[in-house]
């Protein structure tokens, strides 16, 4: 009997066009709901910045993918609340932040998070290069007036 060899799937990178959605609880965001600079910092046991490739879901209406995205932060396990926010920023943009400090920015899909839409953040040498690369993204953020979406779904039973 033959043996069968395994399939490899690889899945692609995201392009310069695309857009990477990055999870901000409401303990990074500030009064008027933008984020701060926390929310692209790395927190301690963290390798890299986590996000979402909206674009993964390109066989969805453009209306839906961000309930998509919320199905995948789900999956793997993120809590998402209703005070939180995805933050989207372009490929492009967040590649720019890097070059802007002298570090060559990655966006791309990781082998340690079984979800296929995850994208991961990362590049930088040094702590405090990943500071830099931080305020950057957070300039980024703010100069481009970044699409905000909500984190989780409004409750409608929640003013009962």
């Amino acid at each position: 009997m033959a043996r069968l060899k395994p399939t490899v799937v690889t899945i692609p990178s995201p392009r310069d066009d695309h857009h990477a959605l990055r999870y901000c609880s409401a303990t990074r965001l500030d009064g008027e709901c933008r984020p701060t600079l926390l929310a692209f910092q790395l927190r301690e046991h963290e390798r890299y910045l986590s996000a979402f490739w909206l674009e993964y879901f390109e066989d969805t209406a453009q209306h839906d993918r961000i309930d998509q995205v919320r199905q995948a932060a789900a999956r793997v396990k993120l809590t998402l609340s209703e005070n939180g926010r995805f933050v989207e920023l372009e490929v492009r943009d967040i590649k720019e932040a890097g070059h802007a400090e002298n570090c060559e920015l990655c966006v791309g899909p990781r082998d340690d998070v079984d979800e296929p839409s995850h994208v991961g953040i990362d590049g930088w040498e040094s702590e405090e290069q990943g500071a830099l690369v931080a305020e950057r993204l957070l300039e980024v953020a703010r100069r481009k007036e970044t699409v905000l979406h909500l984190g989780a779904e409004a409750n409608p039973d929640s003013s009962r």
